[in-house]
Formats: C-alpha cells, structure tokens, sequence
C-alpha cells in the first residue's frame, strides 16, 4: 500500500490524512460492510484523493474519500439498471469517467477486485488483493498507462504464478459448478463470467466445456481467455467456432476465435480462415493482431 502513496507523493498528488479506527468504523457503518484489511490497511495511509489534486496518469484512478465512497454506493445502487454493481462489492476507485474498481467484502472473492467498465460491465475479478490492485496502479501511472490497459491478475495468463493459480482453482470449480446448476440465464451467466476468469491454464478441459455453452456470452468470453491462455489443445474448437461465426454472418465472435487463434501462433488455421472469410469483413483488426 506505501508503494501506491508514495507514488502519488512523487507526482506531487496529495491524498487526504489517513482514517483512525473511528473514521473507519463510521466508514464501514455508512457503507454497511466490513472492509478487507488490506483495504483498512490502505485507508490508514491515506484518506482519499480529491479529483481537485488528482491527475489521470498519477495513477490512473483515485482512492475515493469516505464522504465520495458513500456517494458512489448510493448513486450505483440508484442506476444499477446502467451500471450493475455487483452487491458484493464497494466501488472504492474511480476514473472520474463512469468507471470504478470495487472491493468484495462479502462471499466467495471476499478481498478481490473487480472494475466496473461503464461501456462493457462485469462482476468478474480482476485483481487477487488490493495489495495487487496498488502496485499495478502505480506502475501504469509510471507507464503512463490508462486503467483499461493495466495488466491484470485475472483471467489467468499461461505463465501465472502457481500460487495464483492454486488459489483461484478452488473457486473457479465452485463457480462452474454453479454455472452447471443455474436454472436462470443471468445466474448462469455470472457464474460462468467469474469461473472463466479464475480458471487455471491447467483446466483447458473445463474451458473447452465453456466454448461448447448454450449461452453465445459464455463462449465469447471462453474464446478470449482462450486465447489468452495460449491454449493449444482448444485450436480445433477455435477453429470450429469461427467457421460456425462465419456461416451465421457473425463477425464479432468470427474475429474474437480469429485473434485467439493468433494469439496461440496457429498460423495455418488462421490463414485458411481468412481465406475463407466473408469478402466484406474487415481483416485489418486480424493483421494487426498478427503484427502484419
């Protein structure tokens, strides 16, 4: 948590005094939640960035001010139908441009991360811990990177940490096995967005049963992480995607398998499936994905 605030010292951002633990507890009270202790550990160094003293790149969102933290849980449960919060979270950061990152401090992913994006929304988790969420902060503001380009904790990359990877296992089973349960589409969408997320590379076998879902949400999501994955074993289910997107005019999810398939260096299938594209698609975005 020091490495973020004295970050934002170097820019020359000032944050408000810490809280002591009665700012904390009136803090808790009005948000109707006990915070994580990384997140109380966070608060203790630091009450809050003003937008008055805050510039984008330093870092690329702000530690919102209690008074602000309370204002954005009531404005988000006001617009839910907009920006579907997930009720497990506090939106504890801010862009200042419609966009957050919320603690969990209930349920299952209790101390992660997730951003709510207000042009593509998601419950997912994104960061393992505050601790985490604070260093990737710091280094996009030193990157000059904004929060959308932040690298990530999740969905799983192919060299994660095994640590990282042996925590999240857990979690994406008991949400696949809610996903597999759910007699409502959103429950099932949920579950299925949070368990692709938190799969390990491992597990390419309960990914290949994500591409194969009723749901087309569901598969888009399975292919990106896919490809993210570099999950070779998937390349014929990638392939077959993308032809079936072809045969039904869908460009989106055609594209989407394309540049996973890119992604996983399948170089010939790749360029078969361009060849065999429909003439009007644009395949710029497919050659820039291949660095062409």
């Amino acid at each position: 948590m020091r490495h973020l605030v004295d970050y934002m010292a170097s820019c020359g951002v000032r944050g408000e005094p810490g809280l002591d633990d009665a700012a904390l507890g009136e803090l808790e009270r009005a948000l109707d939640a006990r915070l994580p202790e990384q997140v109380r550990q966070l608060y203790r160094l630091c009450g809050g960035v003003r937008d008055t003293v805050w510039r984008h790149r330093s870092p690329p969102m702000r530690l919102l001010p209690p008074d602000e933290a309370v204002d954005v849980l009531a404005t988000l449960r006001e617009c839910a139908d907009t920006y579907p919060p997930s009720p497990e979270a506090r939106y504890l950061f801010t862009d200042d441009g419609s966009n957050w990152a919320g603690v969990f401090v209930e349920g299952p992913l209790i101390g992660k991360l997730t951003l709510l994006d207000h042009d593509e929304t998601s419950r997912a988790p994104r960061f393992r811990d505050t601790r985490s969420f604070a260093v990737r902060l710091a280094e996009a503001g030193r990157a000059e990177l904004s929060w959308s380009k932040m690298p990530t904790d999740y969905p799983l990359a192919a060299a994660c940490e095994p640590a990282l990877a042996a925590e999240a296992l857990p979690l994406a089973i008991a949400y696949l096995d809610d996903y597999r349960a759910a007699v409502e589409v959103d429950d099932a969408l949920l579950a299925a967005e949070v368990a692709v997320h938190l799969l390990p590379p491992t597990e390419w076998a309960a990914l290949r049963e994500l591409l194969s879902s009723p749901h087309q949400f569901v598969r888009y999501l399975a292919v990106g992480v896919a490809g993210h994955q570099k999950q070779r074993r998937l390349v014929p289910d990638l392939v077959a995607i993308a032809r079936a997107a072809r045969d039904a005019d869908n460009y989106g999810h055609w594209s989407a398998a394309v540049k996973a398939l890119v992604a996983i260096n399948a170089e010939a299938e790749v360029d078969t499936l361009v060849a065999a594209a429909d003439p009007r698609w644009p395949i710029w975005p497919i050659r820039r994905a291949r660095g062409s």
